[in-house]
């Protein structure tokens, strides 16, 4: 689900057309594109772009935490069946 929400994402981003060329024609049609004024834009994301909230490594946190869960959750499982057989054979 997460890939699906992070390639629309980036997809509406590619639409909003985040670095736009500044037009080419002035009042007499004959000025030049500033490279500068092109290279000195943000980025669609800017100021609010997080390099740790990138989908890899959320990807790696929720299985690092699937996986701690299943564990505790098999640790509690034995710990249980332990007691039980315990109990059934006093």
């Amino acid at each position: 689900m997460l890939k699906y929400y992070y390639k629309w994402r980036y997809n509406r981003a590619q639409r909003d057309k985040s670095f736009k060329l500044p037009s080419s024609g002035g009042k007499d049609g004959n000025s030049r594109v500033s490279l500068g004024s092109y290279l000195s834009q943000t980025s669609v994301r800017g100021r609010t772009f997080d390099r740790f909230d990138l989908p890899n490594k959320r990807r790696r946190g929720l299985q690092l935490l699937c996986a701690v869960a299943l564990i505790a959750g098999f640790c509690w499982l034995v710990y249980e069946s332990l007691n039980a057989i315990a109990m059934l054979s006093r």
